[in-house]
């Protein structure tokens, strides 16, 4: 496994989106919206092609468009906001440790 960090130039962006689009990276189409990703993991990137290639086939097609990239990128990042909203609300338990299953009651 290999850690690629924020990506901060715009050619290892369009590098990525080739990489992980394989066969559906067209430049045409997807170069131009890579600066849209900068600031991002490499991670991000991966979460983006799954999930526009996903919308893409749901939508009828093998085509993957650069739309279908922005919305994954929308719906990734909504819903790391609504996860993180989520954990202020998780009640912490106040159970020591090793007091489960009848243990240290």
């Amino acid at each position: 496994m290999i850690e690629i960090g924020l990506v901060e130039d715009v050619e290892l962006a369009v590098r990525l989106l080739a990489h992980f689009l394989g066969d559906a990276y067209r430049e045409e189409e997807h170069a131009p919206i890579a600066p849209k990703f900068l600031k991002y993991p490499g991670s991000h990137f991966r979460e983006i092609c799954i999930g526009g290639t996903m919308h893409a086939l749901e939508h009828g097609r093998t085509e993957v468009l650069g739309t279908d990239l922005l919305w994954a990128h929308e719906v990734v990042l909504t819903g790391k906001a609504i996860a993180e909203e989520s954990e202020r609300f998780i009640h912490t338990t106040t159970r020591k440790r090793g007091s489960y299953f009848g243990r240290n009651q």
